[in-house]
């Protein structure tokens, strides 16, 4: 019922509402750890082998989600995310019991709250949104699409894939197969030009979206060779986006003098 709620509640008031999605928008992963914990307890509605799925899920989901506590800075609610198997396996327990209280009960008693609650799971999917700049909107909100690219036929608000079509056209222009790049961007950068061109990604960093900090400095130092030669910055119309008092923009203007203005991005380059 509560997952219900939640699910209801950010379909019909958070679109738009970008406190409000923040603070909502991973609230239902509060319920895992009390669910796992009661299928715990529902165990011994299974049989051996039922138990023995159960256990080793849940053992590797809480394993899972340990680990990314432990190895990474992700928060403790976005950890939770990893005890997905968990849950899936906690199903086995909690339908056994539910199987047995409600064995002679009418069929829209057993299965009405979840028919209801997929209802509203499908009603957000096809209504909701994520765009391409800004928070979840309405199906309503679309106006663009992107035409060329690894995001091709993407449809999503008007600006974010005017962006997109933007600056496949001028990465096309100004970067060359084989360059060495860096994308910078403030507070984070879109890192989905790295796919534009052929071309070498010069950050030390190795997860799905490549972020960059004051230790590429150290970084260049021990692998030269992989110092770029480009750099992309974030930029509206030739004006920055990232302020000219960051680190990054001051290693900027001692390594490069000379530099090309897109529409949305600056190209400087260093032969």
């Amino acid at each position: 019922m509560l997952l219900f709620l939640q699910n209801l509640v950010f379909a019909v008031i958070c679109p738009g509402n970008e406190k409000l999605q923040a603070e909502a928008g991973s609230l239902y992963l509060a319920a895992y750890l009390p669910f796992l914990l009661l299928a715990f307890l529902l165990r011994k509605y299974c049989d051996k082998d039922e138990r023995m799925a159960f256990y080793l899920g849940a053992g590797i989901s809480i394993g899972s989600c340990g680990a990314v506590l432990f190895l990474t800075n992700l928060s403790f609610l976005t950890a939770l995310a990893y005890l997905i198997p968990g849950i899936m396996v906690s199903m086995v327990p909690v339908g056994k019991y539910l199987e047995e209280i409600l064995s002679g009960a009418l069929s829209w008693k057993r299965y009405g709250m979840i028919c209801l609650f997929l209802a509203v799971m499908l009603f957000r999917n096809l209504y909701l949104i994520r765009p391409m700049t800004g928070t979840q909107t309405t199906v309503f909100s679309i106006g663009n699409v992107v035409r060329d690219g690894p995001m091709l036929g993407i449809f999503s608000d008007y600006m974010g894939p005017r962006i997109a079509n933007s600056n496949w056209e001028d990465w096309k222009q100004f970067v060359r197969k084989g360059d060495k790049i860096l994308i910078v961007g403030s507070p984070i950068a879109s890192t989905i030009g790295y796919l534009y061109e052929d071309t070498e990604i010069s950050v030390d960093s190795t997860i799905c979206t490549p972020t960059y900090s004051k230790k590429l400095l150290h970084y260049w130092e021990l692998n030269p060779w992989k110092e770029p030669n480009v750099v992309i910055l974030d930029c509206w119309f030739g004006k920055s986006n990232v302020p000219e008092d960051e680190w990054i923009m001051k290693w900027i203007e001692e390594n490069f003098t000379s530099y090309v203005d897109g529409t949305y991005i600056r190209v400087y380059r260093r032969e």
